[in-house]
């Protein structure tokens, strides 16, 4: 998922979209080793609650990945 996150930011970065993306994963049911790699990941974690979908209680030391637009090309001085 990762992986696919990063392959959009290359898309975004040849459009010139300069947002910062974030992660995150979903499942109606998510074991908790599961959960707690996607944290260390950096991800969010969506999980099912009655018909809506809630975020998963994060660790304390939780800290988003944000995956970041490239560098502008330098301009030419010449």
């Amino acid at each position: 998922h990762i992986q696919r996150i990063k392959r959009i930011r290359k898309l975004m970065d040849a459009r010139g979209d300069r947002r910062i993306l974030i992660g995150a994963v979903a499942g109606g049911s998510v074991d908790k080793n599961v959960r707690q790699y996607a944290h260390d990941n950096g991800l969010y974690v969506l999980v099912q609650s009655g018909d809506a979908a809630e975020l998963a209680e994060l660790p304390q030391d939780f800290s988003p990945a944000q995956f970041l637009p490239a560098a502008p090309p330098a301009a030419q001085h010449g």
